[in-house]
């Protein structure tokens, strides 16, 4: 026991030592990483009060929070959305995965990155006319800038199978903030998409000249699409 306590103890003492030296930084070093130091607010905010009943936008679902509370029992606010999942999921046992992970073994659709490209060139009204003086330059100038590019910020559910989005429009030049609404519906690899988007024309100078003088500001714009995943 003498000698363990003889060795122990100038380890302790070392590491006192190097702890006092080099102590907990309370800023971030020039030059280094925001992501190297966890640096807490010097004011933090006011812990949030946890409702007795819970709700998740989207679910008709309503859970008292002491039965959901903790690790073993996690909800499942979207039942009809998925197959039932197995016990090492949904619980009741220690650490069950839904607590961590959705139930469906979907990724969340905050940490979705949705990028949509449209080839501009491929427009058309059905008329030779009228789709010159689109693609021209007081319209979609396509030559100049032949792809239109969206790209998701944020995304949230908002009901079954039903997703709002926030976004940057890149079209003739701009960049823009564009928010549309989609529904996702399929499984596995093989998703269909089908969604719209209401644009202001003017912020991206479309429909700049006298052709333009009776359309309205906002285009209503609806997409659809089938998507094919890649297997892992």
């Amino acid at each position: 026991m003498r000698t363990l306590l003889k060795t122990l103890l100038p380890l302790v003492l070392l590491t006192s030592a190097v702890a006092a030296q080099n102590p907990t930084p309370t800023a971030i070093p020039n030059g280094l990483p925001e992501w190297a130091y966890n640096i807490p607010d010097k004011v933090q905010p006011p812990e949030a009060k946890v409702p007795n009943v819970v709700r998740v936008a989207g679910s008709s679902k309503e859970l008292e929070a002491s039965a959901i509370a903790g690790n073993a029992n996690p909800p499942d606010w979207f039942p009809d959305e998925h197959p039932a999942p197995p016990r090492s999921v949904k619980g009741p046992m220690p650490n069950a995965c839904g607590s961590c992970h959705l139930m469906s073994g979907q990724g969340h659709p905050e940490s979705a990155d949705i990028r949509i490209v449209v080839k501009l060139a491929s427009a058309s009204l059905g008329d030779a006319t009228q789709d010159e003086m689109l693609q021209g330059g007081e319209f979609l100038a396509a030559a100049a800038n032949p792809t239109a590019t969206w790209r998701s910020t944020s995304v949230r559910k908002t009901g079954p199978n039903r997703y709002s989005a926030s976004g940057t429009l890149s079209l003739k030049g701009a960049s823009k903030p564009q928010s549309l609404t989609f529904r996702l519906t399929g499984d596995g690899l093989k998703r269909h998409v089908e969604g719209s988007a209401s644009i202001d024309r003017n912020a991206f100078g479309i429909g700049s000249g006298e052709s333009a003088a009776g359309l309205a500001s906002s285009v209503s714009l609806t997409f659809s699409f089938d998507a094919t995943g890649r297997a892992p």
